[in-house]
């Protein structure tokens, strides 16, 4: 009985040093069987698969400060029939400056925008071909006003900076050589900053947050008020 007791335990010895032999090395396991991350992993929002992943090079992008942006928008003021762009001495030279807001137009209608600036949105950076890919004819018709040359000087900001970065890449990467970040972008201006522009939406556009009042009991003859425009610019 003794010595049968011992043969099973010869028997089983090789297995279980195989097995201790795999749980001592824990490095190899995981070499051989790597870790798989925890839920499912989302992409970027704003990319789309014609741009794949941001370049691994950044432009050489001018960084702009609150202070900066203000002189920018003092020459937007002074320059407000040139069609939004600002004229200023940058490297020396005289370029025209466009501001340009790449949040979405729902952001801008709840919080407004820095006075003179234009709205591209992000997500129409990344649609199809991409508005800095477009022919010039193509966005105009899109946005209802003409794009930024190319020899311009272009300065991009968003809510904190990420999709303003981003969109320099964009347009560096087609075209427009001279473009600048504003990394503070909307949460620094709104602290910081001497003024806000108000954005309405339009009555056809789907995301519209804006409404206007109307009153639906009337003045006691039947009839009932227009709508409530006070404060909206396009009534004017």
């Amino acid at each position: 009985m003794f010595l049968r007791r011992r043969a099973i335990l010869f028997a089983a010895a090789p297995r279980t040093a195989s097995v201790l032999a795999a749980t001592s090395h824990p490095i190899a396991g995981l070499s051989a069987h790597p870790p798989r991350p925890l839920g499912r992993e989302q992409p970027a929002r704003w990319l789309s698969n014609e741009w794949g992943k941001l370049p691994s090079s950044t432009p050489p992008a001018r960084q702009w400060s609150s202070e900066g942006v203000e002189d920018i928008v003092e020459s937007l003021k002074a320059n407000k029939s040139s069609g939004g762009n600002a004229e200023m001495q940058l490297d020396g030279k005289l370029h025209d400056v466009y501001l340009i807001d790449v949040r979405e137009k729902r952001e801008l209608v709840k919080t407004g925008k820095i006075p003179g600036a234009i709205n591209i949105p992000m997500s129409k950076a990344v649609e199809g071909r991409g508005c800095w890919r477009i022919p010039d004819k193509a966005f105009e018709e899109t946005y209802g006003f003409a794009r930024p040359p190319r020899d311009s000087h272009v300065v991009f900001y968003c809510r904190a900076g990420v999709r303003a970065h981003a969109a320099a890449v964009m347009a560096f990467e087609s075209g427009w050589k001279s473009v600048g970040e504003y990394p503070g972008s909307w949460l620094d201006w709104s602290t910081t900053g001497s003024g806000v522009e108000k954005v309405y939406t339009d009555m056809a556009d789907p995301d519209k947050t804006w409404r206007p009042f109307v009153d639906r009991e009337g003045d006691g003859d039947g009839t009932t008020e227009g709508p409530d425009v006070e404060g909206d610019p396009r009534a004017g």
